[in-house]
């Protein structure tokens, strides 16, 4: 019984790496398009990766419970970290346009807009306590996320880097409200929105 669950676990493994191949030639399209064709050609990239982030990110409860599943094989979750790391090394434009556009405000503006999509999504993730596992590799994600602003557009870096300082600051007074809560016997429930 044992051997059939790893076994059903690397053929959705193999599943998944199929579907994230399917990626491929949408990413080739994206490297070879025109400036011009930029703002078009990076919407079909752009929405894979959200399928499959929304598929296997939105219910952090199936996260939480892959995670402590005894399989052979490498929890999706995981599997999608890693390929985001991968995509943003391979093909850095799905995140940032790197040549300037006669558009260059509609282009900054979807990449800073995906960009903290994807964040928001991977917060919501690294807040659940019982996903403890994985917060090192959102740390990895978000700091290369981060790391490619700061030194393709450093005005986007910028704008990125308060948004999540503001984020940290509603996270703190979040906290401070939830040790205050606690003093009373009032907690705060997981997630707070």
């Amino acid at each position: 019984e044992s051997e059939l669950a790893g076994e059903a676990g690397i053929v959705r493994m193999a599943d998944q790496g199929l579907e994230m191949a399917s990626m491929i030639p949408a990413l080739r399209e994206l490297g070879s398009a025109s400036p011009e064709e930029y703002n078009i050609v990076v919407q079909k990239p752009r929405q894979i990766l959200c399928q499959f982030i929304d598929r296997i990110l939105m219910d952090v409860d199936v996260v939480a419970l892959e995670l402590v599943k005894k399989t052979e094989s490498q929890p999706s979750s995981l599997m999608l970290l890693d390929f985001i790391l991968h995509i943003m090394k391979s093909s850095p434009l799905i995140f940032i346009n790197l040549t300037g556009t006669h558009q260059q405000n509609e282009t900054e503006f979807g990449c800073i807009e995906f960009t903290k999509w994807i964040i928001a999504r991977l917060l919501r993730i690294a807040a659940s306590p019982n996903c403890l596992i994985l917060h090192e590799n959102i740390c990895n994600v978000i700091c290369s996320l981060l790391s490619l602003f700061k030194v393709k557009n450093c005005a986007m870096f910028d704008l990125l880097t308060r948004e999540l300082l503001h984020l940290l600051q509603d996270l703190i007074l979040l906290q401070e409200r939830n040790v205050t809560g606690h003093l009373q016997g009032d907690l705060l429930s997981w997630p707070v929105v």
